[in-house]
């Protein structure tokens, strides 16, 4: 705004005086917009919401984040070819390039990885401005994805970088963790969308559910895992008074088997499960809740940034913490139960019409295994060792498999 008014025709002084002071209030140094703070800041700005309110099942409880994990650049390089070949395009910058009437950085005369260098296994100790972070038990570099999105550059080291320079060619991974919760069912779910960008850029998410169980539905499966406990000591009685008239040497074996199946495993599975379910009431709260990443502060300039940064990690790795704590689960269920299946399917040798079924089940597991690994495993090395193309192995597996039904089960 300046202080010049250009008019068509001489101002008296009494019109000069009224402009002056009407215009006088615009003038004053003030923050913010246009219009004045006294206006400003008496004004309100109505907060609109549904009528029936948000219709969203879930929500982020949350800000969306960044992870990456890094490579430094070094000149030491897997192949000879290529170590040799970075070297000479150094040396021949400091060398030719780099003289008058060129000039070339301080960064690019002293070091040899600023211009084409290979990837080491180790992670920088720094990256855009900060340390690597923890999570999931790999060192890794985050930013939040707002910060990225929305601003084309961020100060960093009292410097600002582009949002763009946060992904380069030394990136190794990258995924965007998003964590939401749904108040109707009290399930956190996180949401990883991974891209592998170390060779061929590959894509792909994963979903991992948490679940608290409170009120009756807790109630009902404590009662299963009472039911389940009762009939585990069952069948041990059972089995206990059984073996007492048999000779013991002769069944032994088959006494810990089916102790190990029917009564061992179940009560493992059940005792922990019930266990986890009764405190996932906490664990909900001390990951998600007031005292988790709901509660970290922010909006509040009383906690420094450091401080908040550490309160969210330290969240999301107690929340991956249980997600690998419920596939861990899900991998002792899916051997329980396969363990049951197979008892059942020896079970059933007992009568001599399916013990013949049995036999031969047995029979062709065993070796269709062995024979389609052994054979799988020697074409896919042959054809790694002689750079040929996926496609290629996809066309082995199918022959071995086809050529082991047929001369197996025909």
């Amino acid at each position: 705004m300046s202080p010049i008014e250009v008019t068509n025709a001489p101002l008296t002084v009494q019109e000069l005086q009224k402009n002056f002071y009407k215009s006088k209030p615009l003038f004053r140094v003030r923050r913010g917009p246009a219009s004045l703070d006294e206006d400003r800041l008496a004004s309100t700005v109505d907060y609109e919401t549904p009528a029936g309110g948000y219709p969203y099942p879930v929500s982020l409880v949350a800000p969306p984040i960044l992870l990456q994990s890094r490579r430094t650049r070094t000149t030491d390089c897997d192949y000879m070819l290529a170590s040799e070949y970075n070297a000479k395009i150094w040396d021949t910058a400091v060398s030719v390039t780099c003289h008058p009437p060129y000039s070339c950085s301080e960064d690019v005369m002293t070091n040899p990885t600023s211009l084409m260098a290979c990837s080491s296994k180790d992670s920088p100790s720094r990256f855009f401005g900060k340390e690597p972070i923890l999570v999931g038990g790999r060192p890794q570099f985050f930013e939040f994805l707002q910060s990225i999105v929305d601003t084309p550059f961020l100060v960093r080291d009292n410097a600002p970088k582009s949002t763009r320079a946060f992904l380069d060619s030394q990136t190794d991974s990258i995924s965007c963790v998003l964590i939401a919760y749904s108040n109707a069912y009290g399930i956190v779910s996180t949401i990883r969308i991974n891209a592998d960008v170390s060779a061929d850029v590959k894509v792909d998410y994963t979903v991992t559910h948490f679940q608290s169980l409170e009120g009756e539905d807790l109630t009902a499966y404590t009662r299963v895992a009472i039911l389940a406990f009762v009939l585990s000591t069952i069948l041990l009685v059972e089995k206990v008074v059984t073996v007492r008239s048999l000779d013991w040497h002769e069944v032994r074996e088959a006494f810990a088997f089916d102790v190990l199946i029917q009564v061992v495993l179940p009560v493992l599975y059940f005792g922990i499960r019930l266990a986890q379910i009764i405190a996932s009431k906490d664990n909900i709260l001390n990951t998600i809740g007031m005292k988790g990443l709901a509660g970290v502060p922010w909006v509040s300039r009383e906690v420094s940034m450091p401080e908040k940064v550490a309160a969210f990690f330290d969240s999301l790795n107690k929340l991956e913490a249980l997600n690998s704590m419920e596939q861990s689960m899900g991998i002792f269920y899916f051997v329980f139960s396969t363990a049951q299946l197979l008892r059942l399917i020896g079970q059933t040798s007992a009568h001599p019409r399916t013990a013949i079924l049995v036999h031969t089940l047995r029979e062709g597991m065993v070796h269709t295994y062995v024979c389609t690994h052994i054979q799988i495993y020697i074409y896919t090395y042959m054809c790694i060792s002689l750079y040929i193309y996926i496609y290629i192995y996809i066309y082995i597996y199918i022959y071995i498999y086809i050529y082991i039904y047929t001369h197996i089960y025909i």
